[in-house]
């Protein structure tokens, strides 16, 4: 099968905090169990919307969650959103890098808010909302990472798409 280009879709500015993380300030151990819960929040909150939608769950896919986690500790220690690597990859090349060879991609990007709110920001916007109800996609990586939006403390959130 001929390889297409990724679907990339337009950036989720955020502007205001709706949440942070809660407990991110309070040590390693605790952050890491803030993201998980985070993460785990999120994926719920997706494929609730998926299935609000007729549409089947997406399952976590290890490939994509790395590829996910590493481009939000980008985002955070950048303070910024942005479809690119650090190196200028795509979303295509870095899930490729991880061993993830499917033919359609999609990322959705977010700052500053919480998992349900983030969900309902992708559902109002048409190219967010395309890459969470897109048939295609059946695997779903999320990361999650803390950064400064504003001045403040705020998760970054990748959530990469692959059919």
């Amino acid at each position: 099968m001929r390889l297409r280009r990724p679907l990339l879709i337009l950036l989720l500015a955020v502007a205001a905090l709706a949440a942070v993380v809660p407990g991110a300030s309070a040590g390693a151990a605790q952050s890491s169990r803030s993201a998980r819960a985070f993460t785990s929040a999120l994926v719920s909150a997706i494929n609730g919307a998926r299935a609000a939608n007729g549409l089947p769950p997406l399952q976590v896919d290890a490939r994509l969650a790395t590829a996910a986690r590493s481009q939000s500790a980008y985002l955070a220690s950048a303070g910024t959103l942005d479809h690119s690597g650090p190196d200028g990859s795509s979303v295509f090349t870095r899930l490729t890098r991880q061993g993830y060879h499917g033919h359609v991609v999609g990322e959705n990007l977010a700052a500053g808010m919480g998992p349900a709110a983030t969900v309902q920001a992708w559902l109002a916007s048409p190219g967010h909302r395309m890459n969470l109800l897109e048939p295609q996609f059946h695997l779903l990586g999320v990361g999650v990472a803390m950064g400064s939006l504003g001045g403040m403390s705020a998760p970054f959130v990748t959530a990469d798409f692959g059919s």
